[in-house]
């Protein structure tokens, strides 16, 4: 697999304030997930498609403002 590279993203946010999303869909992100998203809001990433048990699944941007 090639190495995952975020591209174009937005000013960082608060581990807190992506917590705070998290709280508001009911849903607790796991920490690896907030602090990713905290550094990389609103980024793409490259590559878009992944290939998981034999089907092409896509990757979207994270959280954006």
């Amino acid at each position: 697999m090639r190495k995952i590279e975020w591209q174009f993203a937005d000013e960082p946010v608060s581990e807190e304030y992506v917590g705070e999303i998290g709280d508001s869909l009911g849903f607790n992100f796991p920490k690896d997930y907030i602090s990713c998203v905290s550094i990389n809001n609103g980024a793409n990433v490259e590559p878009d498609l992944f290939n998981v048990e034999n089907k092409e699944k896509v990757f979207g941007s994270f959280l954006g403002t």
